[in-house]
């Protein structure tokens, strides 16, 4: 969900990450659905901060067993902040996370704040991978990878 380039000071932040997240308001194809990501990375000295969202990703729609369509939509903004060591970043995040899920004229809607930890490591100044846990909630718990590219 993060990536830190070495050298700039700030810039945008494009990337992919998927997560699993132990809940009951997601499907099993919903589970490791790949998110668009998008951000702006602040990073003054060895200290990273940076604001994310996933609002540009669509609603999927699927058919249940039973023949009902399902339409469901999660948007997730996010605030990073970390440490660089050498080509590791350690940080902490809160993500502001809602879920929308649509079932003939039926919506469910979940709202909630998570916070957890990541390693994000730099493959290069301006491209990186990451793991993180999403740390238990009122809705669940979780884990991502992440690859993130800087300009």
């Amino acid at each position: 969900m993060i990536l830190i380039s070495a050298s700039a000071k700030a810039g945008l932040s494009v990337g992919l990450s998927t997560m699993y997240f132990n809940d009951d308001l997601h499907y099993k194809g919903n589970k490791f659905r790949p998110s668009f990501v998008v951000g702006w990375v602040e990073d003054y000295k060895n200290i990273v901060g940076g604001v994310y969202t996933t609002r540009l990703n669509k609603s999927q729609k699927r058919r249940l067993d039973n023949g009902l369509d399902v339409k469901s939509k999660t948007q997730s903004d996010i605030l990073k902040i970390g440490l660089r060591d050498k080509r590791l970043i350690y940080s902490g995040f809160v993500t502001n996370t809602s879920v929308k899920t649509s079932i003939l004229s039926q919506v469910q809607k979940e709202n909630f704040i998570g916070c957890g930890l990541s390693v994000d490591y730099l493959l290069t100044r301006k491209m990186s991978v990451g793991v993180g846990a999403i740390l238990p909630n009122k809705v669940g718990h979780g884990a991502y990878v992440n690859l993130s590219y800087n300009f």
